[in-house]
């Protein structure tokens, strides 16, 4: 992310940490996720894992995502994220049974560089709908939950090898908590 106060944040988070009873997320600095991620040798893995971070997305969602749905070469680069969880009616909200969609601008370059490189890399694949015919595009990573809990897990264990301590355990709901804690961080202390 652009413009982190590292310093400030550091500062911020030691007392979270210590105090266990907060009820507070879990989440982890800027600078442990690029240790963490420099722990995922496989780019189509790294890139899956950071776009957790850059997004915020839950793991459903951001296995969801189609090349389509990123918009990295508009004026502000941005991923249009379908979440999957369901609201209660309520005045103002989408209808229950709807998924509303989120912008999510993507801030960082270096991400929306990487995206990029993925997708000129790799080809987009499509099924076809045995019912109706209908051509659809199949997701980015066609990998299951278990399998990014795995690479993360496995990211963590080659990062504590190497002599890098989390204060966490690490889930792929780490990152939303991070992404959302950075983006407090970025608007408070500037």
């Amino acid at each position: 992310m652009q413009r982190f106060n590292f310093a400030r944040a550091y500062v911020i988070d030691r007392p979270l940490f210590t105090v266990s009873s907060t009820g507070l997320p879990r989440y982890l600095l800027a600078p442990v996720i690029t240790s963490l991620l420099h722990h995922i040798p496989d780019w189509t893995q790294h890139a899956l894992v950071n776009t957790l971070w850059n997004t915020g997305g839950r793991l459903n969602e951001v296995l969801a995502l189609r090349r389509r749905d990123f918009r990295l070469n508009d004026a502000i680069p941005h991923v249009v994220i379908r979440t999957a969880k369901q609201r209660r009616a309520s005045s103002g909200r989408p209808r229950r049974g709807t998924s509303p969609n989120h912008v999510v601008p993507l801030s960082d370059p270096a991400y929306v560089d990487e995206m990029r490189r993925v997708f000129a890399s790799v080809r987009e694949e499509f099924e076809t709908d045995s019912d109706t015919g209908e051509c659809r595009a199949l997701p980015v990573w066609t990998v299951s939950d278990r399998t990014v809990r795995n690479w993360i897990g496995r990211a963590v264990d080659d990062a504590a090898r190497a002599g890098i301590r989390l204060s966490i355990d690490v889930s792929p709901h780490t990152f939303r908590h991070s992404f959302a804690m950075h983006m407090l961080y970025n608007l408070i202390h500037p």
